[in-house]
C-alpha cells in the first residue's frame, strides 16, 4: 500500500506464515469491535466451511479438480433466502 503504482508483491500460501505482514494492509488495527453484520458473516463462513467439508466427504473422488470446482461453485452459490 505504500507504493500503489509499484510492482505487486506476490506471496505464496506456503510462505504466508513468514510473510503475513505483507497482508497487514487488509486489517484495520484501530478497530476494536466487530459489527453485528461482521459477526453474522463470520458465522456464515464457518457454517459454509462445515458444509463444504461434509459434502466433500460424500464425493467418490474428493481430490479431483472437477470435484473441487463443482463443490466450490456450490458453496459460493449458497446464500440465505429472504
Amino acid at each position: 500500500m505504500e507504493k500503489p503504482q509499484g510492482e505487486p508483491v506476490q506471496v505464496f500460501l506456503k510462505d504466508l506464515p513468514d510473510k503475513f505482514e505483507c497482508l497487514q494492509f487488509m486489517i484495520d488495527t484501530k478497530k476494536t469491535s466487530i459489527s453485528p453484520e461482521e459477526q453474522i458473516s463470520l458465522k456464515a463462513g464457518e457454517l459454509v466451511g462445515k458444509l463444504y467439508d461434509a459434502i466433500l466427504k460424500q464425493y467418490k473422488n474428493p481430490e479431483s479438480a472437477e470435484t473441487l470446482k463443482s463443490l466450490n461453485i456450490l458453496c459460493v452459490s449458497c446464500r440465505p433466502l429472504r
